[in-house]
């Protein structure tokens, strides 16, 4: 349901409907699958059981309420080291 939108207009060639699906960070970007309109957080104050406007709420307070320990925030910064690998016909 899109509330006070300008009606939607259909993709002849796809059946898809224009601009329903967009990447949040990239308008070009296109994929099989993006997610749509109806996913956008101002509808969350609309629909507070929808899954999606419950599982962003939990993700607001853990947001909100996450605390990183002075210990673990003065460690040193974690540098990757890749895998030693050991050949077969390299036993040593």
């Amino acid at each position: 349901m899109m509330m006070q939108e300008p009606p939607l207009q259909c993709d002849e060639e796809s059946g898809g409907i224009v601009g329903w699906e967009k990447d949040a960070y990239d308008p070009s970007y296109t994929a099989a699958f993006l997610p749509n309109l109806a996913d956008a957080v101002i509808y969350d104050k609309h629909f507070p059981d929808h899954p999606l406007s419950r599982v962003r709420g939990y993700l607001d307070e853990i947001a909100r309420e996450l605390a990183v320990a002075d210990r673990i925030r003065n460690l040193p910064p974690f540098v990757y080291q890749p895998p030693r690998t050991q050949h077969w016909w390299k036993p040593w």
